[in-house]
Formats: C-alpha cells, structure tokens, sequence
C-alpha cells in the first residue's frame, strides 16, 4: 500500500497536517527547531515512497485546474495541423483557468502514471486513440474529448468533414476537365477514420461522374512515385492528396521528373498551413479551422468537467476549398 502523510506522521511523532504544510513547500519563516523537523519529514516521505495525491491536495476545491492532451506521436501535439489545434486548446484551457499536461502515450503504460493519482480533471486525446489508452481512461472515469477523431462513440468529439472535404476536392478537378485522378496516401500513414472518410469521397465523387472504374488509390512510399507518375502510357492528370505531407513528396517527384505544375500534373490537398501557401507552386488544398477545433474542444471538455451530468453533441467542422495555384486544366 502507497504511503499517505498519516504513516509518514505517525513515523515522525507529528499531526498530519504538519507533514501536508511541509510537504507542499509552506515552511517558510520557521524556526531552526522546525526547519530540522521539516528536513526529516521530507525524508522520511523519500524512504517511504510517498507520491503526492494531486486530487487530495486539491480537495478543497474539488479539482486540481490541471487537463491532459493525450498524443501517440509528438507532431500531433506540436507540428502541422494538430499542432495548431492543440494551440487552440491551449489557449481556452489557460482562458478558463486551467492549465494543459502533455501526456506521452507508451506501449508500456507507463503515461497511466498521470491518471492514477487524481492530478488531472480530464483529457483531451489528439487525434488518435489506442484502445489500450481508451480502456485505461474509461476505467479511470475521467472525463474525456476527441479532437480530430471519433473512435469513441461515449465521449464528444471535435471532428472534420472528411468525406465531403475529399468529394469536393474531386469534384474541383473534375470541374477543371481531369478524368484520370489518383488518390494518394504514403504508407506511412496509420489507419485512421480520416483515411476511410477521404477515400470514399475521392469515391463518391469519381463515381458520380461515371469514372468508377477509373479510381486508382496509392498508398506506396515516395519511392514508388516515379512509376505512377511516368511510368505507364495513361498516367493521371491530376492528384488528390490526403494531406499536405504527400503534396510535398508530389511536388518533389514531379521536380524530379521534370513534370510542370499544374501543366503537366495537378495537385490538390489537404491542410492549409503555412508552408502551402509558400510551395512553387502554391498548393491548393481543402482547409479547416484548427484554433477553431482546439477551442471548441477545449469548451466541450469543461462542459464535461464541471457539469458532468449535461449532454454534449459531437462538433463536425467544415472543409473549405481554398484555390491557388496547382490546379488547372489537363493538357489537350
């Protein structure tokens, strides 16, 4: 059994509300004498493995102000998309009086650490859910947000509109004049619902313009590019990227291979960020909202903290076509 400042009081022959002042840093202005006792106190608490009950220390009022942003992978909390969207959450967190925890996950459960001794009031998980983290949040009954993601039916979410993002994406190259329309995603890329929702609107689309039979869905690394691209007597006009990492890999097979942009090879994808708009060309993508997200994320994990008995509806965000410069019409 863990050590509590009642084991630790009984040790040092003093009350427990001696070793709580101490142990929370309130020995300032102390006599010798106290300051003695207050260095064995500490001590002791070392030799004892005591770990400090954040929700105890807190009791008083009942929380401890602290959120988790729960993330598998450290670009999803600090690079590209996700990590505009964890600004955001940020931000209306600190706005609302509390403060964010990065929470690393690890195959070996050692981020469980964080949901074991009450520090936290709720999580927000970025972007994707291990279901060995689900299970462990579930049976720590905290309460819990999805951003970008929906895997979890029980907990509100803050998600895209994937399908229809990707349906009119292929819908702005149809539109343009292209038929021969690939759909690509590195292999490097987990499954996710993005993955499927992107996918069956680049579907949707295709098949609405009766080209069905004429869908091609890479999920090949960058090396494979130059053989999609030129390496066959019908290679596609155009290409709907999932994201802005496989624009870029496009971009720099089509430099490679000597193919223009948009002349020769259009490209469009998703994620407006930054580095899209500087690209040669600059790429036209399919963008959202991530402060946006974040906030709304981090308004929605309030609700659930201090009103845990009110309902909560999931927050689907919109794509925005946002046209630039890589698209055009196929070359005659």
């Amino acid at each position: 059994m863990a050590a509590t400042i009642y084991h630790i009081a009984e040790r040092a022959g003093v009350s427990s509300s001696t070793v709580a002042r101490v142990l929370r840093g309130d020995t300032k202005g102390v006599s010798p004498k106290a300051a003695v006792r207050a260095a064995k106190i500490r001590k002791l608490a070392e030799e004892m493995g005591y770990k400090r009950n954040w929700r105890a220390q807190a009791f008083s009022r009942s929380k401890t102000h602290a959120v988790g942003l729960f993330h598998t992978h450290v670009a999803w909390v600090h690079e590209g998309t996700m990590g505009e969207v964890a600004g955001g959450f940020a931000a209306a967190m600190s706005e609302r009086g509390y403060h964010v925890v990065i929470v690393p996950y690890d195959p070996e459960g050692r981020w469980c650490e964080f949901l074991e001794d009450g520090r936290l009031d709720g999580i927000a998980i970025s972007h994707y859910m291990p279901r060995d983290a689900e299970q462990a949040i579930a049976e720590a009954a905290l309460p819990a947000v999805l951003l970008v993601d929906k895997s979890v039916s029980e907990w509100p979410a803050v998600y895209t509109s994937d399908r229809q993002g990707a349906y009119e994406a292929t819908r702005h190259l149809l539109k343009l004049g292209h038929r021969r329309i690939a759909m690509y995603l590195h292999d490097s890329i987990r499954k996710h619902f993005s993955v499927e929702d992107r996918h069956a609107g680049y579907d949707d689309a295709m098949t609405e313009a009766g080209l069905a039979d004429a869908t091609e869905f890479w999920h090949v690394g960058e090396h494979k590019l130059p053989e999609l691209l030129v390496g066959r007597s019908d290679p596609p006009t155009a290409v709907l990227c999932y994201c802005h990492v496989e624009s870029m890999a496009i971009y720099l097979a089509a430099w490679r291979l000597g193919l223009r942009i948009p002349a020769d090879l259009s490209v469009i994808g998703f994620n407006d960020l930054t580095m899209t708009r500087y690209m040669t060309p600059p790429l036209t993508t399919m963008g959202f909202c991530t402060d946006y997200i974040g906030r709304v994320g981090a308004e929605l994990l309030v609700q659930r903290i201090e009103s845990p008995e009110s309902e909560t509806e999931n927050v689907v965000v919109h794509h925005q076509l946002i046209e630039r410069l890589s698209t055009g019409p196929p070359r005659t």
